[in-house]
This record gives C-alpha cells, structure tokens and sequence, in this order.
C-alpha cells in the first residue's frame, strides 16, 4: 500500500473500512459474510450492483458458478459463465492485476463503450463503471468483488479506490480465517 493511497483517505473513510472489517469479523459462515459484505459494499461505495466469488479450493481460480450478488437479475451469471466471460478484459490479467483496479484503467472507456461485452452485456445490466477488489492471502486467490454503478453516476474516484486498497487485505485475511473455521467446522462434524 502507497503512503499516497492512506494520505488521500479521510476519517470517515478509515470508519468505513473498520466498519466493513467489522461486520466480515460478525460473520460465522463464509456466505453469510459474503452477503454482509456485499450490503455494506453497496452503501459505503454508492454502488447499485454487488458480486463476490470465491475462489477454487487451490486459489488459481475463481469459481464463477458459486456467486452471490445484489442488484443483479437471476439469469446475470448464467449469460456470463454461457458466454460472457470470454470477453471479460479482467480475465486474462486476473492474476497479474493490483488488489483494486477500475474498468477504464483496463480499457478506456473509448474502446470498451464499442464492445460486444460492453453494449450486448454490461449495458443490457446497467453497467458503467466497475471497480474490482481481488482479495489474495500471498499469492493464493481467495476471491474477487465486484462493485459497479449505471451510466448516470460517476466512475470510482481515487479515494475510493484508495478505500479499497486499505480494505482489500483485511477482507482477504478475514475471509481466509471464516473458510479455515468453516473446513474445521465440517471436518469436526465427520468425526
């Protein structure tokens, strides 16, 4: 984390990250917290559109079938996993990607506004701006949020960008710690 990314952030943006640590500590179980997450995310980043997938069990990759989103229609993953995912551009650089990266800082919005992904898939979702949040525990993959917001707003600015990178590893080690409980948990009852 940059000294640039805290220096930018204000008290009530420190708030809103222990706040969202927080309420990821409350959670017993890894989709109850997903779904807290998500509800928070909403509100403390002025989104209308939430998702968090997790990643598979060795943390190469995300496991697009296992979502939980808000604001989104039912039949959202189904177009995406069918179809969609080939054209995501955060596909292919997941892996080399920052913990927070905005959609134009992948393509500008020049280019993705002519996309097939952009008008046939983000557009028909009321989708504008994105702002994606990877959560990693060293090099393993834990998961990704996704945040959005229509074309009517604003993109996400620097300070919330920022928010988010003060956030990401408290969310990463949160949610590795809730999956370890929960394996515990699981293999307790085997027992």
């Amino acid at each position: 984390m940059h000294f640039a990314t805290l220096t930018s952030l204000r008290h009530r943006d420190l708030k809103d990250v222990l706040f969202l640590a927080g309420t990821a500590l409350e959670c017993n179980e890894v989709n109850r917290l997903r779904t807290e997450i998500l509800c928070e995310l909403q509100r403390v980043f002025k989104c209308n559109k939430t998702c968090f997938y997790l990643a598979d069990k060795d943390g190469q990759d995300i496991d697009y079938a296992g979502v939980v989103h808000r604001g989104f229609e039912n039949n959202y993953n189904t177009e995406y996993i069918q179809y969609y995912k080939q054209l995501d551009p955060f596909i292919p650089m997941l892996h080399e990607l920052p913990p927070v990266v905005t959609g134009d800082e992948i393509v500008p919005f020049k280019a993705l506004t002519k996309s097939e992904y952009y008008n046939d898939f983000l557009l028909t979702h009321s989708i504008h701006y994105h702002m994606l949040i990877t959560l990693r525990c060293g090099k393993r993959l834990m998961g990704t949020l996704g945040l959005s917001r229509p074309r009517d707003t604003t993109n996400f600015t620097f300070r919330e960008r920022s928010k988010a990178e003060v956030l990401a590893p408290y969310l990463s080690k949160i949610l590795e710690e809730k999956i370890l409980l929960n394996q515990f948990r699981r293999e307790a009852q085997l027992l």
